[in-house]
């Protein structure tokens, strides 16, 4: 990630003054400070992707303005084992722009992202809440993320919830022009440029006024600019694909379900002991439904693909349990067989 870092860098001596300051509160315009909480001095996401992984280089800097904007302030990261997070440096800046603390390793809490609808899940959570009795101040987050076996690039949107303002903001993806990365945009237009065998595509963000909150508001994400990601081509450990129109996506979803529908001998004696003396088709449905609902229960077990892939019928008949496409697999499975 040569490239992400010095980027980094640059701007990292863009926002320092002469004096040694960074992120001064004096340097945001009165019209951000409307209606805001917190305020985006700068969110720089240096994104690279290959054919088979993806490197990320994020710095945010974010000016916290009262209680409720420190909420918003704090870092929380996602990752599992098809992904690295490295969090290279947290600081704290007053109101002067003067650093005032760089925040330990120890003080960043690492802990497993269960959900309580889960059994397990390989999913871990990185999460940095800042708290201070003073306002304003400003932190500063540099951190860097790995990503294999990728599906999706996720979705880059710097202005998360209402009363939050943004000075300036931009995301760079890089990718040779052989890797073909799908991605659409709402309220944005990039800049593409090709140089060789690279492409990279450029979205920038400049003086965005908080938006204020009210009653029966339409979801913040249908006002704010962002980007979502995607490769052309997904691979997850066997699964290959792609995801270049619907149909083909379609089809990689389909070879997750294949096979996977196969009722165990005990399972199929009970669906004919259920259905056997109803004639109507929807009669049986309602039975198989209802045998569906008595039998199973909703469980969560988030492992590798099973994010992805349901767990088959044998399984779930022996188990009792699984979670959503899990179960309509086994439904599916039910009235295959009747």
């Amino acid at each position: 990630m040569k490239l992400g870092k010095s980027l980094v860098i640059l701007g990292l001596f863009t926002w320092q003054s002469a004096a040694g300051q960074y992120y001064p509160v004096s340097e945001i315009p009165d019209s951000l400070k409307e209606n805001a909480h917190c305020i985006i001095r700068l969110y720089s996401d240096d994104l690279e992707v290959s054919a088979n992984n993806a490197a990320e280089t994020i710095r945010k800097a974010i000016t916290v303005l009262d209680k409720e904007g420190e909420l918003s302030a704090g870092l929380r990261l996602s990752y599992d084992k098809n992904s690295d997070i490295t969090i290279n440096n947290i600081s704290i800046f007053d109101a002067n722009g003067r650093k005032i603390k760089t925040i330990r390793q120890s003080e960043i809490e690492d802990y497993s992202a269960y959900q309580s609808y889960e059994l397990y899940s390989e999913s871990r959570v990185k999460v940095y809440q800042p708290e201070s009795p003073v306002f304003p101040y400003t932190i500063e987050y540099n951190y860097e993320r790995d990503r294999k076996n990728m599906i999706s690039l996720g979705r880059w949107m710097p202005v998360s919830d209402y009363s939050i303002s943004l000075q300036e903001a931009v995301l760079k993806l890089v990718h040779p022009v052989r890797v073909k990365v799908n991605y659409k945009e709402l309220n944005i237009k990039g800049q593409t440029e090709i140089k060789g065998d690279i492409r990279t595509v450029t979205w920038k963000l400049h003086n965005l006024k908080a938006i204020e909150t009210e009653p029966f508001s339409v979801s913040i994400e249908e006002l704010v600019p962002s980007v979502y990601m995607m490769p052309s081509l997904i691979r997850y450990e066997k699964y290959e694909g792609s995801a270049e129109n619907w149909e083909e996506y379609g089809r990689w979803v389909y070879d997750l379900f294949r096979d996977r529908d196969d009722l165990a001998q005990a399972d199929s004696a009970k669906v004919l002991k259920v259905i056997e003396n109803i004639k109507d088709v929807s009669g049986k449905v309602r039975a198989l439904y209802k045998y569906l609902q008595d039998n199973t229960r909703y469980v969560s077990v988030t492992l590798g693909l099973g994010g992805y892939q349901p767990t088959d019928a044998r399984t779930v008949f022996k188990t009792g349990y699984g979670d959503c496409k899990a179960l309509s697999n086994y439904l599916h499975s039910l009235l295959k067989f009747a």
